[in-house]
């Protein structure tokens, strides 16, 4: 299969034959108008036969441009998708990581909620138990407060 440059190279050297068969095209018609005006047969024959050989390579190289656009067009077409390719790979690479970020996050939430439910029991005992320890320290002190209160009440009284 050729590359990209020799079908542009191809291409552009069937456009310059399609522009070179174009002013033949153009040169023959001159001299078969010229000729008709000058009255001459010979040579209205011979610049129609060139006009004819003329428009018969027209047609032939316009058909191989039209060849050599469509071989170049499919060229860079598969160019440009294997270029796309190529270039979103770490795209599609880094997508792929993220979504197995999130079903690892979501697996994670999902355990942090199955724990929290676990040691909702432990936590309400844990929180429970320390309020009845504070209730009790509370009373203790008071106790305690009330307990010297009476001893120097009493103390007071006696002396």
């Amino acid at each position: 299969m050729e590359t990209r440059a020799q079908l542009r190279k191809n291409l552009e050297a069937s456009v310059a034959d399609l522009q070179a068969a174009e002013t033949a095209f153009y040169e023959a018609r001159a001299g078969k108008d010229d000729a008709r005006r000058a009255a001459s047969a010979t040579d209205h024959i011979k610049f129609k036969s060139l006009h004819e050989s003329a428009s018969d390579q027209i047609l032939e190289r316009a058909a191989a441009v039209e060849t050599g656009l469509a071989a170049y067009r499919e060229v860079i077409e598969s160019d440009y998708r294997n270029e796309m390719q190529a270039a979103s790979v770490e795209t599609r690479r880094l997508y792929e990581e993220r979504q197995a970020l999130e079903v690892a996050r979501a697996r994670l939430e999902q355990q942090i909620i199955a724990a929290t439910e676990k040691e909702k029991p432990a936590v309400g005992r844990a929180v429970a138990n320390e309020r009845l320890a504070s209730e009790y320290a509370q009373n203790w002190n008071e106790f305690k407060t009330r307990m010297v209160r009476l001893v120097h009440e009493s103390q007071a009284r006696a002396a």
